[in-house]
């Protein structure tokens, strides 16, 4: 499924869960069932390899912003639904990029591209 939150665009196998949507953030939480994430993220430097792996991810919380100035979201991996599980997280300027979540069987493949 392919859809645009809040100007976020995101393509993913998964179940978009739009679990809070305040004036100026909202937050999406992405349920990938306790699986390896694998992280692709266009343009990183060649002495950083391909990828960048979590494991045991339960679900993907992305906050952004809803501020036209302020195109920022916080992407976090978490173990379980509560943010203070969160194992990693990043920002991104989601006004130039897109995200896809795809499921790869036993792991999710994730890409954060250019636009």
């Amino acid at each position: 499924m392919k859809t645009s939150i809040h100007g976020l665009s995101i393509e993913t196998d998964f179940e978009i869960r739009l679990v809070r949507d305040e004036a100026f953030d909202a937050d999406i939480i992405i349920p990938v069932g306790d699986r390896t994430v694998n992280l692709e993220i266009e343009g990183l430097p060649e002495y950083m390899g391909g990828r960048l792996q979590s494991c045991m991810v339960a679900n993907v919380l992305i906050r952004l912003s809803k501020d036209e100035s302020n195109k920022v979201a916080t992407i976090h991996y978490l173990r379980s639904i509560d943010l203070y599980s969160a194992m990693l997280n990043f920002e991104i300027d989601y006004s130039s990029c897109s995200i896809s979540i795809k499921d790869e069987g036993y792991s999710v493949l994730m890409r954060i591209q250019r636009t």
